[in-house]
């Protein structure tokens, strides 16, 4: 079976670390950057099914770097992700096709759930802890 890849940037390497390690425990193949710039070299060189982005990072704002991912891959499936709530960015973002923006500070639980929902399209139970089983493909 073919694991879902999933990109995750943040400039929190502490969080970087503890999620990416919590995703691949659920079966997942997760590649992590920490600059926007990195991110969109690593979705040049790879293919992912989901990108799981930080808002505001310290090389250029999400949005941008989003931009340019889905300029090379306009259907990966996008989770935001922020600590800074402003409505405006949340409406400026709507226009992307995102799944879902999560505010800060994101449980490991609650990043499951919407990835797996993001990946397959439709509502996770959130007490579901094999979910990866479900959207791996034959």
């Amino acid at each position: 079976m073919s694991k879902k890849r999933i990109l995750f940037v943040d400039d929190d390497l502490a969080l970087l670390d503890l999620f990416m390690k919590y995703l691949t425990l659920k079966g997942f193949s997760v590649d992590v950057a920490s600059r926007g710039e990195e991110a969109i070299e690593k979705a040049k060189e790879s293919k992912f099914d989901l990108l799981i982005l930080d808002i505001k990072l310290p090389d250029m704002l999400g949005d941008r770097v989003l931009r340019e991912i889905r300029s090379v891959d306009e259907d990966i499936e996008v989770v935001m992700i922020t600590g800074y709530p402003n409505l405006q960015d949340t409406i400026d973002l709507l226009s992307f096709r995102i799944h879902e923006i999560l505010l800060k500070p994101v449980t490991t639980d609650e990043l499951l759930r919407v990835a797996c929902e993001a990946l397959t399209g439709s509502p996770v139970d959130s007490s579901d802890d094999n979910c990866q089983v479900v959207i791996q493909e034959p």
